[in-house]
């Protein structure tokens, strides 16, 4: 499986349309609207800061020429924190957190390469590059008994804080990376 980024990507285009089938294969079921004006907000909300601002930190898993898995990472949350607030409203929900665990990613996999390695390829080359930094910690926030929980504590993430945002609980994972 070869990696790139979308800084270095030859073909930028191909490589977000791609990443956008993904992300949208991905997506929670409510958030697969027909309308594309309404998948098009959804997919910006999500993305359009690590494309815009950090495309060396959105890595592409390829295999056959093809993108089988992205991760979106930011090495500095706090930083980032008005500009990634404005679209994600959950976004300072953790900030007391992020000086322990600054860094935090996003990571889908298409669901045809799920099991098969790729998202662990793409958490442990970026946590490499986070360590090489001698960044502190990363983390991730998703809903407490997703499917991704288990795959987090298989890479090292904890459960540090549940908490709730509009009466829904959202779960910060952290994992620390200088010992």
């Amino acid at each position: 499986m070869l990696l790139e980024t979308l800084a270095t990507a030859s073909n930028r285009a191909g490589r977000l349309t791609e990443m956008k089938d993904i992300f949208f294969l991905s997506a929670a079921e409510p958030n697969r609207s027909s309308d594309e004006e309404t998948r098009e907000r959804f997919w910006r909300r999500w993305t359009s800061y690590y494309i815009d601002h950090s495309p060396s930190e959105v890595f592409f898993a390829i295999e056959n020429k093809r993108a089988v898995g992205y991760l979106t990472g930011c090495r500095d949350s706090r930083a980032a924190g008005s500009a990634l607030a404005a679209s994600i409203k959950s976004y300072a929900l953790f900030e007391d957190l992020f000086d322990l665990y600054p860094a935090h990613l996003h990571m889908n996999v298409h669901p045809s390469a799920r099991g098969k390695g790729v998202g662990a390829a793409l958490i442990e080359h970026y946590i490499d590059q986070l360590q090489v930094s001698r960044t502190r910690g990363v983390h991730i926030v998703t809903a407490p008994g997703e499917r991704n929980v288990d795959f987090y504590l298989r890479h090292e993430f904890q459960a540090i804080e549940e908490r709730a945002f509009n009466d829904q609980p959202l779960l910060f994972m952290g994992r620390d990376l200088i010992t």
